[in-house]
């Protein structure tokens, strides 16, 4: 660019000294005309003289075109010359900033970033002794804690005697409050007993059995003046309250859901007569629907009822208290399914079941006994039993069930079932 201006300055050099050198001769040459004119005083060369000046006007107007171009040419020179050197220092200092300029930074930056690298691990670890301090700290306080928490367990009971206080309270209070229950309901029933007796007499001032007899109430004179209901585990006095007492009726009912299984229900009645062993001494003790009389004649058994049909008792075992052989402590009374497994059977299904006792003498009913509906899956039961006490007789009411029907009656009994 710099030369390219130089050799443009130059040209404009020739031009002006041109143009200036045309001006002189156009003006020498109007200046010749001018005095042919005045010499001959032909006017015609004001026409020309005219053109000339023309010309001349137009030359030195372009000589001095030429000469404001030159000056700025002349002024491009140190211009351009100044932004070569500013090109050079540039280009310097590029080439500075990729040798030393951009290693230096990249340094740096990497410098900054270690730094702060190492600051932040500075803080983690710093934080980190801090936590730890902390924990030592938590540490030591919790076993402290823990070891006065253990020392006050482990010098004291597991069980506190305030609690046993208050589970004894609530034991004694239960015990009195189901005291008190049943003392209601005993109460409750010996009044039931007394209206119900009442509703009996009157009855019986009406109206006739069946049979032919007025239905009887125990004679004037007796300890008691209605039968004594009994509760599961009850134990009552037979012949020391009823002295004289010989014949027993033992009557036995219930009623069955025939629906449940879709069979008819055949129970069977039995007594087990015991030894001061609790078994039967020979297989002729166990009176049932096979074996219906022992051979003393103490009992009978009245039959199978085989459906449980009708009203009253369902079956009965007469007892002579008088013929009972002296090797007989217990006579068990019981009640079993027949065939209840092939039949699907239980005494869930069979409700109102009972068991009382009468004078047959003069039929008055000394005891009688409901057991519940307490039952589910058993297949037999023992009802209860009389049983000798310092030369008397007693009654229990067991009502205990078993499962596996009379099979498993007999082997609790000690008689081996084939």
């Amino acid at each position: 660019m710099f030369k390219t201006n130089v050799d443009y300055y130059h040209e404009l050099v020739k031009y002006i000294l041109a143009g200036e050198q045309a001006c002189k001769e156009i003006e020498a040459y109007i200046a010749q005309r001018q005095q042919d004119m005045e010499n001959t005083g032909d006017q015609s060369i004001q026409f020309e003289l005219t053109s000339l000046n023309q010309a001349l006007m137009m030359l030195e107007q372009r000589t001095q075109d030429l000469r404001t171009a030159e000056n700025v040419a002349m002024q491009s020179i140190p211009m351009i010359k100044t932004m070569e050197f500013s090109n050079y220092n540039l280009v310097r200092k590029i080439n500075s900033a990729f040798i030393v300029t951009l290693p230096v930074f990249k340094q740096a930056l990497a410098q900054a970033i270690l730094l702060k690298r190492q600051k932040i691990q500075a803080e983690s670890i710093a934080e980190l002794d801090k936590k730890t301090n902390e924990m030592l700290l938590k540490n030591a306080q919790n076993t402290v804690d823990v070891s006065k928490m253990t020392a006050k367990m482990a010098s004291g009971s597991s069980i506190q005697i305030e609690t046993l206080e208050k589970t004894w309270a609530t034991i004694t209070n239960g015990i009195e409050e189901t005291r008190r229950i049943q003392e209601d309901a005993r109460k409750k029933r010996q009044e039931d007993q007394v209206r119900l007796e009442a509703i009996k007499q009157d009855f019986n001032k009406q109206y006739k059995c069946a049979t032919g007899k007025k239905i009887k109430t125990q004679k004037k004179g007796r300890m008691n003046d209605m039968p004594i209901n009994l509760s599961k585990g009850q134990k009552v006095d037979l012949t020391k309250k009823n002295p004289g007492l010989k014949k027993i009726m033992v009557g036995l009912g219930w009623d069955v859901n025939a629906f449940d299984s879709g069979s008819d229900f055949d129970l069977d009645a039995a007594a087990f007569m015991l030894g001061a062993n609790g078994k039967c001494p020979t297989e002729k003790e166990f009176i049932f629907y096979g074996n219906l009389k022992h051979a003393s004649e103490s009992v009978i058994h009245m039959g199978d009822n085989l459906t449980g049909e009708g009203e009253g008792d369902d079956e009965q075992i007469m007892i002579d208290l008088s013929k009972v052989p002296a090797n007989i402590e217990r006579i068990a009374f019981t009640v079993t399914i027949y065939d209840a497994e092939a039949r699907r059977q239980n005494f869930g299904q069979v409700s109102n079941s009972y068991i009382r006792l009468v004078d047959e003498s003069n039929e008055v009913e000394l005891i009688h006994y409901d057991l519940g509906e307490d039952f589910s899956i058993e297949t037999a039961v023992v009802v209860g039993e009389l049983y000798r006490h310092n030369g008397e007789w007693k009654f229990n009411a067991i009502g205990s069930g078993f499962q596996g029907g009379l099979a498993a009656l007999c082997s609790h009994y000690g008689i081996e079932v084939a």
